[in-house]
């Protein structure tokens, strides 16, 4: 998980997530919950970027959301 200003990285310090049993009904997915301190951030536009690897197929998901903060 990553949060972006633009094209700069912004230091959030999230873990890593490991999940070791995968769900398959009704199809494959995750569902992850995290809480991102936005305070202190300054105004403008960020998106938050999640990749996702499946280590056993090899493969890589990502997605973002973008989202702006205003003070």
């Amino acid at each position: 998980m990553s949060l972006l200003q633009g094209e700069r990285r912004v230091n959030l310090n999230i873990p890593p997530y490991r999940l070791s049993q995968p769900v398959t009904e009704p199809i494959p997915h995750v569902t992850v919950a995290r809480f991102v301190q936005l305070a202190g951030l300054s105004p403008g536009n960020y998106a938050l970027a999640i990749n996702v690897r499946d280590a056993l197929a090899g493969r890589t998901q990502s997605a973002h959301a973008s989202f702006t903060v205003v003070n």
